[in-house]
């Protein structure tokens, strides 16, 4: 469950797509959908009282990924950067060699999110100063009769540990919902 002042959730999963996707071993997947295509103009719509962006649904290849540690052999002379932290080293070695699909979801309440908001929202951060824990925690006691933005995490696996796997795409959230803080929190202490 993603904490209440996160009302943009797009930005954070772009976010995390870039996040994820900067180890070598996670990148995005790549195919094609079944999903009914919709036209540009249906997808999005602008909210005139605050200027934010609203977009009727969210594409499932988006965030959809896979991992690949059957031992490659990448060059390090050509990965220039990496997001591959030392928590991050250690889930790689735990989850072993062989591929995984790892699929992020965003849901509303107990239902996939159809209208996400994108940009302005109209509430910031209470305190100009201060962030609590709750603002960079991702609580996992999801509770369904709440409205809140939840992100459902299925990962299809072969032979890697995928345990390992979901504790690598947990640390990568938190990672981003950190630096989403604060940046929310920066753009807060400037209004």
């Amino acid at each position: 469950e993603l904490p209440p002042h996160v009302e943009d959730p797009l930005t954070l999963l772009l976010m995390f797509r870039q996040n994820i996707c900067g180890s070598t071993f996670i990148q995005l997947l790549h195919y094609e959908s079944n999903e009914v295509d919709m036209q540009l103009p249906d997808m999005f719509e602008v909210n005139t009282e605050d200027g934010s962006i609203i977009l009727n649904g969210l594409p499932g290849n988006e965030f959809c990924f896979f991992f690949n540690s059957l031992g490659l052999g990448l060059d390090p002379a050509a990965q220039h950067v990496t997001t591959l932290t030392n928590q991050g080293r250690i889930y790689s070695r735990q989850a072993g060699s062989g591929i995984a699909v790892i699929q992020v979801s965003l849901l509303h309440g107990s239902s996939s999110a159809s209208r996400i908001c994108i940009g302005k929202g109209d509430k910031l951060l209470e305190t100009s100063l201060r962030v609590s824990k709750e603002y960079i925690s991702l609580n996992p006691n999801v509770d369904d009769s709440k409205e809140t933005y939840k992100l459902l995490i299925k990962v299809t696996n072969t032979t890697v540990d995928i345990e390992a796997i979901q504790k690598w795409v947990y640390l990568s959230l938190c990672q981003v919902l950190a630096a989403y803080t604060i940046e929310h929190h920066r753009a807060s202490c400037l209004q």
